[in-house]
């Protein structure tokens, strides 16, 4: 996972402007950043961000947005060019968790801005949540899964996956996610495949 910049863009002020924003946004949240704060930590004048974006609000869903699709289109690709639920699972697990690791910063964004944003997102786009509802659906159908509501068993599937990201961003995991692909893949998948709930 990486800022997206087009060709065009790559020697303008631009990618300093979306990683000042960033990290302002993680800090101080987006409300209580100003256009005046991202052009003096991009070191740049404020009239170079209104070149590119409306607003701050502007800049704040694009960085949502554009980085949100990337990351669902090769999650995607990746998750459906295995034939089974389990190997799907786990290449879910690892692709997550490899995004998390080359741009920890851009990952966690994504995670803390989807609570205000995926639901305009959500009208519009795929997202991650709907590839793992897919999984669920597809390996219902084959056997694989045991049954179940998809969007119960993929909310503690998603939950999962985030939530191990959230403690390695509070510090309390200190080694590469990759590290902990295998565990966590399995324990998801034990869930997953586990006996039906009869209660």
């Amino acid at each position: 996972m990486n800022l997206i910049i087009t060709k065009d863009k790559e020697n303008t002020k631009l990618p300093e402007v979306m990683r000042a924003a960033l990290r302002l946004f993680m800090k101080k949240g987006i409300d209580g950043t100003t256009i005046k704060d991202i052009a003096r930590e991009a070191k740049v004048a404020e009239g170079t961000l209104y070149r590119h974006f409306k607003s701050k609000d502007d800049l704040a869903w694009h960085l949502f947005r554009a980085h949100l699709q990337q990351f669902t289109q090769e999650l995607e690709s990746k998750v459906f060019a295995e034939a089974t639920a389990e190997g799907r699972v786990r290449s879910f697990v690892e692709a997550s968790f490899a995004a998390y690791e080359s741009d920890p910063e851009l990952y966690t964004y994504l995670i803390l801005r989807e609570h205000s944003e995926l639901d305009k997102y959500a009208k519009e786009d795929t997202h991650p949540g709907n590839i793992v509802t897919r999984i669920i659906e597809e390996g219902q159908k084959s056997g694989e899964i045991k049954a179940g509501d998809p969007y119960v068993l993929g909310s503690l599937f998603v939950g999962g996956v985030i939530r191990v990201a959230v403690v390695k961003m509070y510090g309390s995991i200190r080694e590469d996610l990759s590290k902990y692909t295998g565990y966590v893949a399995e324990s998801i998948w034990m869930m997953l495949k586990g006996e039906n709930y009869h209660g």
